[in-house]
């Protein structure tokens, strides 16, 4: 999984579930988090994004989610998912979210610039 991830763009792994990416501990990270998405069937679930769950945590997790997030798939990779999905015209991240996100890469990843 690993290997497959490296070599694809961020946008290319969009389309690829997180736990393809992640494995069971994604899994169990979803699960525990399950109603982030309340409007997705359970079944469905373990098909969600990476995009999609880095969005649910930074949007409505607290700080021990956010750390558990940071752990499994590295600040490094939150932050390129969420440099990407901030630059947009439209987005889905509140703004105090925004804000408070972008001091933090900015501080805690040396190559975010946003």
């Amino acid at each position: 999984m690993e290997n497959v991830d490296k070599r694809m763009k961020t946008d290319d792994r969009k389309l690829i579930p997180a736990v393809e990416q992640y494995g069971k501990p994604m899994a169990e990270f979803i699960k525990k988090h399950s109603h982030w998405w309340w409007w997705v069937p359970e079944e469905k679930k373990l098909g969600l994004s990476l995009n999609s769950v880095v969005e649910a945590t930074l949007n409505d997790g607290g700080e021990r989610a956010v750390h558990d997030l940071f752990t499994l798939i590295s600040v490094e990779k939150a932050a390129e998912i969420f440099r990407k999905d901030t630059n947009r015209h439209r987005i889905n991240y509140r703004s105090k979210i925004v804000r408070f996100f972008n001091a933090y890469f900015e501080k805690h990843v040396p190559e975010y610039s946003h």
